[in-house]
């Protein structure tokens, strides 16, 4: 584990400031965070489908910019 902290140290370093963030912002704000998951998952679900799609692409070498002009149209 003093391994893994040592060489991935700022991942768990960026974890713990966001969720440093989030509480704070959820005392300031009491209503930050309380918003409904469902209808943000399903406004979210096209990019995600877009974004794994385009990571394939990447991943193979390609450049498929087509898919992010129909996304920036609709």
């Amino acid at each position: 584990m003093t391994r893994f902290l040592r060489r991935q140290g700022w991942v768990a370093g960026l974890l713990a400031l966001l969720i440093f963030l989030f509480v704070v912002t959820k005392l300031i704000q009491p209503g930050y965070g309380s918003g409904d998951f469902g209808s943000l998952a399903r406004a979210v679900l096209p990019y995600a489908f877009a974004v794994a799609a385009q990571t394939v692409v990447v991943i193979a070498g390609g450049i498929d910019l087509s898919v992010a002009a129909m996304m920036a149209l609709t």
